[in-house]
């Protein structure tokens, strides 16, 4: 349950990150920017794979990228949005989740419950028989946890089709749309970083 758990918050942590959304407002106005009058101009949002390439981009002198010069423009414009660095802290441990098996996990899981379900059903089979009475409390505990469990399991779906849909993503796994965010954010940082070191006197 807690790698469905963990996937639903990085899924969550995306779809309210207020810091996420105006750096990639920033990162498509700088696209938009450098692709004025060709073809890629004028795009209407960021295509995630294009995130990756950022750091391919490099300067003249070969010291610096273009995700150091966004991150640059973030720092002395929208300083506060740098905060998303620690608002998706959660995604890059949750991208490392199968969802396909957490997946198959909760549905296995729950056939269990429903057998041990319908053993508690039949009674006991002879008057002193302690065996169901523990397995009726084994049940009525767990029947209510997997039912959270395969609730959250849908959640975790319903909710990656639906952000898949609004970044204009084909259909995915949750670890795989997860994965994107998570190198952004650790290529961000380190930009950052970097940024951070040659601001420093003397550099």
């Amino acid at each position: 349950r807690e790698g469905v758990r963990a996937v639903n918050e990085a899924l969550s942590q995306i779809t309210t990150c207020k810091g996420l959304e105006t750096v990639l407002k920033v990162i498509l106005g700088v696209g938009n920017h450098i692709n004025g009058g060709t073809s890629k101009g004028g795009a209407w949002g960021v295509k995630l794979s294009s995130l990756a390439k950022l750091k391919s981009v490099k300067s003249n002198d070969r010291k610096q990228n273009l995700l150091h010069f966004i991150v640059n423009l973030v720092r002395e414009r929208y300083e506060s949005s740098l905060k998303f660095l620690d608002d998706l802290k959660g995604v890059e441990s949750a991208a490392q989740n199968d969802t396909a098996f957490l997946e198959s996990e909760a549905r296995r899981f729950a056939n269990r419950v429903q057998q041990v379900g319908n053993i508690v059903k039949k009674g006991p089979c002879m008057e002193d028989d302690q065996f169901v009475p523990v397995m009726k409390a084994f049940h009525d505990m767990s029947a209510s946890e997997t039912k959270r469990l395969l609730e959250e399991a849908k959640s975790m779906t319903r909710v990656n089709e639906k952000l898949c849909k609004m970044y204009g993503e084909k259909p995915q796994r949750p670890e795989e749309f997860l994965e994107k965010f998570a190198i952004f954010v650790c290529d961000f940082r380190q930009a950052y970083l970097h940024v951070i070191e040659r601001s420093k006197p003397g550099h």
